[in-house]
């Protein structure tokens, strides 16, 4: 049964190669009213022995790795590796808030 399911997910998925923007889903406690539903990404690296990605945001590389159904890939190429911070790695809920924009609240944060 497992191996259905594992070729299924292979089959109705591409995978993504380094440098592919991707839309990471944002679960509905790390937004706000008016935060994005998805946080715009890079793959920064693939591990072919687990099918797992690396993928980095403006703030930064994000914990853990991500499989193919976690994420979908955008079909133009808005960033670029060199567009997102490499040097440290962010919770998903650290980079929402990063790239938050909330202007009659608290949060009034831009990465540039």
């Amino acid at each position: 049964m497992l191996s259905f399911l594992a070729n299924r997910s292979l089959t109705g998925h591409s995978p993504g190669v380094t440098g592919d923007n991707v839309a990471v889903p944002v679960p509905l406690v790390y937004r706000g009213r008016g935060d994005p539903r998805n946080i715009l990404g890079v793959i920064v690296n693939r591990n072919l022995d687990t099918d797992q990605y690396t993928l980095a945001v403006k703030a930064g590389i994000l914990n853990g790795s991500y499989s193919r159904n976690q994420f979908d890939i955008c079909p133009q190429r808005l960033l670029t590796l060199n567009d997102v911070y490499q040097e440290n790695q962010v919770s998903l809920r650290t980079a929402v808030i990063a790239q938050s924009i909330v202007v009659r609240g608290t949060r009034v944060s831009q990465m540039q």
